[in-house]
């Protein structure tokens, strides 16, 4: 089944760990690739190993697009494909540069807000949605801590001499910028 996704400030616990992967039906994703700018990647939580997906249901709180976790051992569909947009204007996506993430068959962005769930189990976190406001500040997101692997450029092991580009494989903490 689905499980629902949601956001805490800092984000700095274990449950906000995502690992990076190659997008469904894409290229697979080798470990130190660096994630260029525009990269079509899916993100699947390292805690229960299913992909962040959207789709076009309304959230149970904002009435936005809803996000869910979705999937098993990485598995999942082509909704759980996005774009990153790395917003500094650099060509690959560093370690706390902020990005926003573009839901891929919807075209609108991963959002969070101060919208917050109070049931116990969830109580102050905030809700994670998709919307298609492109210059909101809640729709920033970036990698803070994790597990961060040496960038490798495979084109110049492999011989071509060409500058490895596309989706990566580093694990981290996909924050809210605050």
């Amino acid at each position: 089944g689905q499980q629902s996704v949601t956001a805490v400030p800092g984000g700095t616990e274990v449950g906000s760990y995502w690992q990076v992967m190659g997008a469904h039906d894409g290229p697979y994703c080798r470990a130190g690739e660096k994630i260029a700018n525009g990269s079509l990647i899916r993100l699947m939580h390292t805690q229960t190993r299913k992909n962040l997906h959207s789709h076009s249901h309304r959230s149970p709180l904002s009435n936005q697009q809803e996000v869910s976790c979705f999937g098993e051992n990485g598995v999942g569909d082509r909704e759980d494909n996005w774009i990153v947009q790395v917003l500094t204007g650099k060509k690959f996506w560093r370690r706390n540069d902020p990005v926003t993430l573009k839901h891929e068959g919807t075209q609108q962005l991963l959002h969070s807000h101060t919208v917050r769930y109070d049931i116990q189990i969830i109580r102050g976190q905030q809700e994670v949605t998709c919307f298609a406001q492109e210059n909101s500040s809640d729709n920033r997101w970036s990698a803070a801590e994790g597990v961060y692997l040496p960038p490798r450029d495979y084109a110049a092991e492999e011989g071509t001499g060409e500058e490895a580009e596309g989706a990566g494989a580093e694990a981290g903490d996909a924050d809210q910028d605050e």
